[in-house]
């Protein structure tokens, strides 16, 4: 057999690695401790959602309760009327917006 790759597999006998003998593993089929375990269950973590920040404006997309509905026009005028709303935007607002995701 001419010109056939060397075989550099396994050992240096050319033997392959048999998976039965390598290190068992460390995390794998084992229970692990989480880290944040305990503040979790004694309901003293933090989450995103429990930061207020002097000024902060939460956001909400409404989409159509229709599926494969074809929206012909949006009126977002009550909406921005509505106090304490800052913005209402909808499609027309955002063809600047790069990627562009719309109609």
């Amino acid at each position: 057999m001419h010109r056939l790759p060397e075989d550099r597999r396994g050992d240096h006998d050319g033997r392959e690695d048999d998976p039965m003998s390598a290190r068992p593993l460390r995390v794998v089929g084992r229970p692990v401790p989480r880290v944040d375990g305990l503040e979790k269950v004694t309901g003293r973590a933090r989450y995103v959602t429990d930061l207020v920040i002097p000024g902060m404006a939460h956001a909400r997309v409404m989409r159509s309760p229709y599926a494969h509905a074809r929206v012909r026009r949006v009126d977002v005028t009550r909406a921005r009327a509505l106090t304490g709303v800052l913005a209402a935007l909808c499609g027309a607002d955002l063809t600047w917006c790069e990627p562009y995701y719309g109609p």
